[in-house]
C-alpha cells in the first residue's frame, strides 16, 4: 500500500488497498495501533530496495488516517 501511495496517491492501485486499513491500524484505549511486518526488515536491501524514510512513512501514516474520516473530501 505504501508503496503505490508513493508511486501515485490517486491510483487505482492504492485505492484497493483502502478497504484493508481497518485491519492493519485501529485504535484501541491506550492510543493507535499497527499491526505490521518486520520481514521485509530481514531481507537484503538489494531484493526489497532502501528503507522508507521515517518522515515519508508518516506522511503515508496520516493520509490513510485522512482517508478513513467520514467526511473525507478530496
Amino acid at each position: 500500500m505504501i508503496c503505490c501511495w508513493l508511486e501515485d496517491p490517486n491510483s487505482d492501485a492504492f485505492k484497493l488497498h483502502l478497504p484493508r486499513v481497518e485491519d492493519y491500524l485501529w485504535m484501541a484505549e491506550d492510543g493507535m495501533k499497527m499491526q505490521a511486518s518486520l520481514l521485509l526488515s530481514q531481507i537484503p536491501e538489494e531484493i526489497v530496495g532502501e528503507a522508507i524514510a521515517k518522515d515519508r512513512l508518516f506522511d503515508v501514516v496520516n493520509v490513510i488516517l485522512s482517508m478513513q474520516m467520514p467526511n473525507h473530501t478530496r
